[in-house]
């Protein structure tokens, strides 16, 4: 089984090369996509620096609400769905309805917490 997961990973990175090579030689036929390159090059330290901070904060604040609302409620009864709510509460307004069923306190601290944490880490 391990065996397997190494060969899946190396053929993985490989596909990754070729694709970064293909995207470099059409940098010279569009030059555009080197410009896009070249951004992300130096955007690449900030990407890393949210993914460390804000990832593990995301996926704590999932986990939570897994735990805590996934009892009662349908939207929060997976990681997956729960995960998928809570992206839905950064991009629009939060439904708190969806967590009113387990306490009246934890949905509003839970939400007033998800709200500081990711406004910093966003802002």
């Amino acid at each position: 089984m391990e065996g397997q997961n190494a060969i899946i990973q190396n053929e993985i990175v490989v596909i990754v090369i070729i694709i970064v090579n293909q995207l470099t030689n059409l940098s010279s036929v569009f030059p555009s996509i080197g410009l896009m390159l070249r951004t992300i090059q130096r955007s690449l330290k900030d990407i890393i620096t949210f993914l460390i901070f804000g990832l593990p904060a995301f996926i704590g604040f999932v986990a939570f609400s897994n735990f805590t609302f996934g009892i009662r409620s349908e939207q929060f009864n997976t990681i997956g769905n729960s995960f998928v709510t809570l992206f839905g509460f950064m991009i629009k307004q939060p439904e708190m309805e969806l967590m009113k069923y387990t306490n009246d306190v934890v949905p509003g601290v839970f939400m007033v917490l998800f709200w500081i944490v990711f406004n910093m880490v966003f802002v």
